[in-house]
């Protein structure tokens, strides 16, 4: 059916313009809208614009119901009778219709209230309507006037006890768990429930006859009041209406209201019903949670470090503002992870675009350790990544929250303390080459003063500190030739020594065995050299008097000068014992101390140096002068 109306420019003018563009910024409120809204040409009646509360209320996908013309959503018996009222009012002004029977598209049957206006819509006249489902209100009122008829049939034909009657409709009124109050027309209570007792303080029988606004209604508000009785009075119904009420004792409580007026058995409106639920906890509820949300939302946005939370489809939902700083990237310049992925990622995108995936299903925080972030300047950052899964959201998607810590500088200074470091390394290592170095020197000069002196004592002193100087060069050497500097491996070390101090008393391998048993330990420079000297002592006082015995010297040579077998044994030991303390055991199978060894009191300046380095490294010493002689120090590291 169309519909052919001639309008003059004065008319035209009259009728409010709808465009497209103002219709696509509100489509979004009417989406979110109960009531259906429904925009259709003037001319041929054909819809142009809907939301998707109408296409839900008559049962129809969009593009069906765009293809019909608007008549078919009526009754056939009413169509004309709606075309018909809505002509004469092309003009612009309101019409409003109640109680109209629709047809959805399965062919059963609904009632809306309609409010119609003509507009303009694209530059060419429509009409646009809103619609709101009111068959759960006409069923209701149907079944009211229902059971009103039978009641009256059944006071007329069995003249029931009106009483008995009364009281049963009182039950239903008290147990209703509602609010339920009726007004008269003078505003006057007519009915109050027990519900409404406990909401309002007062009693039902005090309350019934007084006016309600005087008890409940602030002065400020009895305008608004009045207006919305009036409403209701004139066939408005009232629809989910909030409102605060104040009772007696002061405390306020929120009800949510739907009021309608109450007509009586001959058609007379005689007053208003309300029927409130109390949303008070409700409300709170609402509340606290909105307020947890801001503090949440200001948390994140307000977080000293950058914090993304992004929904399992990829959206970017929140993030921090010190995200935006550091980065230069705004969350609109980032709707989605993967685009912000790519842009601080580059072309390693691809290696890591799965990770988040494997957020939504762990129970607690993972450490994804470090990545490269690249600003929208170019800025290449460093940051160390946290994240963990975050509950859903309402639509059901779930979501995840990422913190990163950045650690570009930490980074930066971590490269300056390496490059530093191996600078010093290798600047260390060259002070311990040149120090042997400088030893060495020393050895030969001494080496060059002993061939210029022909003093046997003086030349066996010279020797001896040759040996000495050699102790500790070789502790210089090893420093220069190993990887760590702060760790000597004191197996090599003594195996080292001791091959030196054989060689410099031309003792051969056939002539004394050697047995070292190290392992593990590791000492410092600090330790390692006092360590070495002590070791050099004791076996030079070995090699020099404790195998002097059966015509051997200590060179294993008899008094022909043939090598005669073995003339004895040195060892030397050291171990950790678990609690901080180093114990070397050195020692020898030789011929011993005849009048036994008083360590610490001995006159030998080999003795006494020993003794001087076991103070030095705050241990002990003890010796046994049994089957040769064998040292036990112990110090701590």
């Amino acid at each position: 059916m169309s519909i052919r109306i001639e309008r003059d420019a004065a008319n035209r003018k009259e009728m409010p313009e709808l465009s497209g563009e103002s219709m696509e910024e509100l489509q979004i409120i009417y989406d979110g809208m109960t009531d259906g809204v429904l925009i259709a040409c003037l001319e041929t009646g054909k819809p142009l614009r809907m939301n998707s509360p109408i296409c839900r209320m008559f049962g129809y996908e969009e593009e069906e119901l765009m293809t019909l013309p608007i008549t078919d959503i009526y009754l056939a018996e009413m169509r004309n009778k709606m075309m018909e009222r809505f002509v004469p009012d092309a003009t612009g002004n309101e019409i409003r219709q109640h109680d109209v029977p629709c047809l959805r598209k399965n062919g059963t049957v609904f009632y809306a209230d309609v409010v119609a206006k003509a507009v303009i819509f694209r530059g060419a006249p429509a009409i646009v309507g809103f619609f709101r489902d009111v068959t759960a209100r006409k069923k209701l009122e149907e079944e009211l006037v229902r059971q009103s008829e039978r009641l009256e049939d059944a006071v007329i034909e069995r003249t029931l006890d009106l009483r008995e009657k009364e009281e049963l409709l009182r039950s239903y009124i008290e147990t209703a768990g509602s609010v339920i109050v009726t007004l008269s027309l003078d505003n006057g209570i007519i009915e109050f429930n027990r519900e409404a007792e406990q909401i309002y303080g007062i009693k039902r029988t005090y309350a019934i006859g007084k006016d309600y606004r005087e008890f409940f209604v602030p002065k400020a508000k009895r305008r608004e009041f009045d207006r919305i009785i009036a409403s209701v009075l004139s066939g408005n119904p009232l629809r989910n209406f909030e409102s605060d009420v104040v009772t007696t004792s002061g405390d306020k409580q929120v009800i949510l209201w739907n009021a309608d007026r109450v007509v009586n058995a001959r058609g007379e409106i005689v007053g208003v019903i309300s029927v409130g639920q109390n949303i008070t906890k409700r409300k709170l509820a609402e509340e606290s949670l909105r307020e947890s949300e801001e503090r949440f939302r200001s948390a994140i946005e307000e977080a000293p470090f950058p914090v993304m939370i992004y929904a399992e489809d990829g959206e970017v939902i929140m993030i921090s503002k010190t995200f935006t700083e550091l980065t230069g990237y705004s969350l609109e310049e980032m709707p989605t992870l993967s685009e912000w992925m790519q842009k601080a990622s580059g072309e390693k995108f691809p290696a890591i675009k799965q990770n988040p995936a494997q957020l939504y299903f762990i129970n607690g925080k993972v450490d994804e350790g470090e990545y490269m972030v690249r600003t929208s300047k170019g800025v290449a950052l460093v940051w160390h990544v946290s994240s963990s899964p975050l509950g859903r959201l309402g639509d059901g998607r779930r979501l995840s929250i990422s913190m990163a810590n950045d650690v570009t500088v930490r980074k930066m200074m971590e490269e300056e303390l390496k490059a530093s470091l191996a600078e010093k390394d290798i600047l260390l290592r060259e002070i311990h080459h040149r120090v042997k170095n400088n030893m060495q020197v020393i050895l030969s000069l001494i080496g060059l003063q002993e061939k210029f002196n022909e003093d046997a004592t003086f030349i066996n002193m010279l020797k001896e500190s040759q040996n000495r100087i050699k102790s500790m060069s070789l502790v210089h050497e090893k420093l220069y030739s190993t990887k760590n500097l702060d760790k000597i491996d004191f197996h090599d070390y003594v195996t080292r020594l001791a091959g030196e101090l054989f060689a410099a008393f031309g003792v051969y391998d056939c002539a004394i065995g050697l047995n070292v048993d190290i392992s593990g330990v590791y000492l410092s420079i600090d330790t390692a050299i006092p360590c070495g000297l002590i070791i050099n002592e004791i076996i030079s006082n070995s090699l020099k008097h404790a195998f002097k015995n059966s015509g051997k010297d200590a060179c294993g040579k008899d008094a022909t000068g043939n090598v005669a077998g073995i003339a004895g044994s040195l060892y030397v030991s050291a171990h950790n014992l678990g609690n901080g303390d180093i114990e070397i055991l050195i020692g020898d199978d030789g011929t011993g101390f005849k009048d036994g060894l008083d360590v610490a009191g001995t006159k030998s300046l080999g003795l006494h140096i020993v003794n001087l380095l076991v103070k030095q490294l705050r241990g002990t010493i003890e010796c046994d002068n049994k089957k040769g002689t064998h040292y036990t120090i112990r110090f701590g590291i």
